[in-house]
């Protein structure tokens, strides 16, 4: 009896069962179909996106002499025509000062607290910089050298430090950031019983002149003749379509920022879109035909797709 109640059901659902099948075997194609079109359209407007991000299909400007400056188009900008002659007189940088000699990076400093102050300095003078606070770094007892360099990088006062060693001895290394606003000072409080500190302490008015390594400068440079400076090397929107990163000097010899003709890139931007959606409108219209093989001939998403791609 069991049997004949199982074959008696199978007989009853057994065509329900294959319609369910066969719709569902229909429904996975057409879901494939789908994921297909949609993966081509995705991969077209990447591929179009990155042809536009990258800039070629645009007027890229380039400089004749590389070794003075790399150019480049502003964020958001379509580019310019024409050209323009840059000249570099003086690159940005910033104040390197060193300390006198020690014997080795392990030498003790004594202690206290540093103070670094912000300003410029030109010959024996210096301005502080109202905008920009001194940093106090404070040295514990017992430091070395090499403490020293670490307190002030763990400081976070946009002053680096370093120690450099040679046959002679050992330096302490301060390194500002470019721009002649950006040169400091340093003063020293040191603890009582427990002197040294000071040594390390310099400003232009009495401090040794040769432990100014560099002094800090801005950028100087002739954009078409006219006389400019910069506290950056990297110059967003010198001009129209515009930015540099000067790299060198050319006093003298003014060099060429030209624009390269995007043409052929739009040439060959517009064959491989047409070429891409020739092949896209070809599959849907496969998915679409009106036979056993359109999967999608009767799908609205992909016959207003057809629609639009007709109107391009």
């Amino acid at each position: 009896m069991t049997a004949l109640a199982t074959n008696i059901a199978n007989a009853t659902y057994l065509g329900k069962t294959n319609n369910v099948a066969n719709q569902l075997a229909k429904l996975q194609v057409q879901i494939s179909e789908a994921t297909q079109l949609k993966s081509d359209l995705l991969s077209l407007a990447q591929s179009l996106g990155n042809a536009i991000d990258g800039g070629s299909l645009l007027p890229a400007p380039s400089v004749a002499n590389p070794t003075v400056a790399s150019a480049s188009l502003p964020f958001g900008s379509s580019g310019a025509s024409g050209s323009y002659s840059l000249e570099v007189s003086q690159l940005a940088g910033p104040e390197v000062l060193a300390s006198p000699v020690y014997a080795s990076s392990g030498a003790a400093v004594g202690s206290g607290s540093l103070t670094i102050s912000f300003g410029t300095v030109s010959g024996a003078s210096f301005t502080a910089d109202a905008g920009h606070a001194p940093v106090t770094v404070t040295i514990a007892a017992g430091a070395t050298l090499a403490d020293v360099a670490s307190a002030i990088n763990q400081a976070g006062a946009g002053v680096s430090a370093y120690v450099a060693t040679s046959a002679s001895g050992a330096k302490l290394v301060l390194k500002g950031a470019d721009g002649a606003a950006n040169g400091f000072t340093l003063a020293a409080s040191e603890t009582p019983g427990d002197p040294g500190l000071a040594a390390l302490a310099w400003e232009p008015a009495s401090g040794d002149p040769l432990r100014l390594a560099q002094g800090a400068s801005n950028a100087s440079f002739k954009l078409d003749g006219i006389a400019r400076t910069s506290a950056s090397n990297t110059i967003d929107n010198a001009a129209p379509g515009l930015s540099l990163k000067l790299t060198g000097t050319n006093s003298g010899a003014p060099t060429q920022v030209s624009f390269s003709d995007p043409s052929a890139g739009i040439i060959t931007a517009m064959q491989n879109l047409t070429q891409a959606l020739n092949a896209v409108v070809g599959e849907l219209h496969t998915a679409r035909a009106p036979n056993a093989n359109g999967d999608l001939q009767a799908d609205p998403g992909a016959r207003a797709l057809d629609r639009q791609l007709a109107a391009l």
